[in-house]
């Protein structure tokens, strides 16, 4: 911002210089009326008042200096990292990005991952900046602990197994140590005696 001094001129041929009275602003800074008050002086004591007005509206954003990076492709989302952009003011003000998201799009094993940065000045003016890191994972599981083999002639560890006993349901009635009619036990056997003759004589 900046003023052009008046001119004067004196009825009697003086030179009259012009001296800065003052200069007031009205409203804030992003949107103000700046007026300066210049006086003019003849050697007689007369004077003369002059003033300019400027109107100061800041609707200019913030300009990207260095752009905001990622570190990839990378291999898991872990290792994602990125570094913030920078950012001037055409008022001189100093920026300071901030992060407005982060987004992942897709699985993690094969993703990009977006980080948006936002500057903005005094007057609410802002400017969006963003970069992307690509995750791809490609490389295959490493062996930690392998086993290890087992020496020539060494015997393997014995494992028993045992047969599982399963019980046979008869049906109906079962008494322990009674036959059922048909059954034969060991050791026991069934007689017919023939039929006795009554008219023989017993001796």
């Amino acid at each position: 911002m900046s003023f052009t001094a008046p001119t004067f001129s004196d009825n009697c041929g003086a030179t009259i210089t012009p001296v800065v009275l003052d200069t007031v602003t009205n409203g804030p800074a992003c949107n103000a009326t700046v007026t300066r008050r210049w006086t003019g002086t003849d050697p007689c004591n007369n004077s003369t008042t002059n003033s300019a007005s400027v109107l100061v509206q800041d609707t200019t954003a913030p300009v990207v200096v260095t752009p905001a990076a990622g570190n990839g492709p990378v291999q898991c989302l872990s290792d994602v990292s990125f570094t913030a952009p920078t950012f001037s003011d055409n008022c001189g003000a100093t920026i300071t990005p901030v992060v407005l998201d982060t987004v992942t799009n897709g699985p993690a094993c094969n993703a990009t991952v977006t980080r948006r940065w936002t500057g903005t000045d005094p007057c609410n003016n802002s400017t969006t900046n963003s970069a992307s890191v690509l995750v791809q994972d490609t490389t295959a599981p490493v062996v930690v602990n392998a086993r290890r083999r087992q020496r020539p002639g060494a015997m393997l560890e014995r494992r028993e197994f045992h047969r599982p006993d399963f019980q046979r349901q008869l049906r109906g009635d079962h008494h322990p140590g009674r036959a059922r009619h048909g059954d034969q036990r060991p050791g026991l056997q069934r007689h017919r005696h023939p039929p006795l003759d009554r008219h023989r004589s017993v001796q």
